[in-house]
């Protein structure tokens, strides 16, 4: 059992490839999936970290799932990116997906981001 403090929507690509009479390149659109229920803890937050010569914070979060369906959790390996966000709705931020682990005597996913 998780205590839901916020949620996850999952990074779909459709589209893309090569256009067959041209030959350039057809560009991917991106979407975002439907809300997912989840608790998520984070484990790790360095507030020197920089980026492109600016100061920024670098956080990672463990992020948990009800339930484990295998299918489900290849294919959020499978998935690039995530957005996590609070119980209020507010974009905490976008992460890419680290690791996906089924923890299976509590019937949970964990997500590394």
């Amino acid at each position: 059992m998780i205590i839901v403090n916020g949620h996850i929507r999952r990074k779909s690509k459709a589209g893309g490839g090569i256009d067959d009479t041209t030959g350039f390149p057809i560009t991917a659109t991106s979407t975002w999936g439907d809300p997912i229920p989840c608790q998520y803890v984070p484990t790790q937050q360095n507030l020197q970290g920089t980026a492109t010569n600016e100061a920024t914070a670098i956080r990672h979060y463990a992020i948990f799932l009800e339930g484990y369906d295998g299918r489900e959790g290849c294919e959020l390996c499978v998935k690039e990116q995530i957005q996590l966000h609070d119980q209020c709705c507010h974009l905490i931020g976008e992460f890419s997906i680290i690791s996906v682990t089924p923890l299976l005597a509590v019937d949970q996913t964990r997500i590394d981001v």
